[in-house]
């Protein structure tokens, strides 16, 4: 499939579902939960260590070589700024993606590739992928091949 102009709208339903769906059952992060602001998404959970640690990290979007890239810009820890374990957040995706073909952490950026997950998922595409944004509850997501 090539796409050659696409217009999709992901609501925060739809990425919580997929979430639920793909997350792997030994997973150490529980009640994750996904909320989309104009300035990013916003993962939402519980990590069990001594205490249940409450988290939301922020996540700011762009595409970058026809894949979607996601900066994280906050993280809070019981309702704290908690910056500093950003890099150990980082460790555990890149531990998640090693399961996953289709995302990658490369430095600060998780790098998501939608066509390698439509391609093992769906059916094999060819986006083009232009532009994400957000806005209140849904990310859209503008692709297609210029004519």
């Amino acid at each position: 499939m090539e796409v050659h102009s696409l217009n999709l709208q992901i609501f925060e339903a739809d990425l919580n579902a997929l979430a639920a769906k793909l997350l792997p059952p030994d997973t150490p992060i529980e009640d994750v939960a996904f909320l989309i602001r104009p300035e990013g998404i916003c993962v939402k959970g519980v990590y069990p260590l001594l205490v249940n640690v409450a988290f939301e990290s922020w996540w700011a979007l762009d595409v970058e070589d026809g894949k979607v890239t996601a900066n994280m810009t906050k993280l809070k820890a019981f309702g704290m700024p908690a910056m500093v374990f950003k890099s150990a957040v980082l460790k555990v995706l890149e531990e998640l993606s090693a399961r996953e073909v289709w995302f990658e952490v490369k430095g600060e950026k998780v790098h998501v590739d939608i066509e390698t997950s439509l391609g093992r998922y769906a059916c094999p595409s060819q986006l083009y992928l232009r532009r994400i944004t957000c806005a209140d509850g849904v990310v859209i997501i503008e692709a297609g091949k210029s004519l």
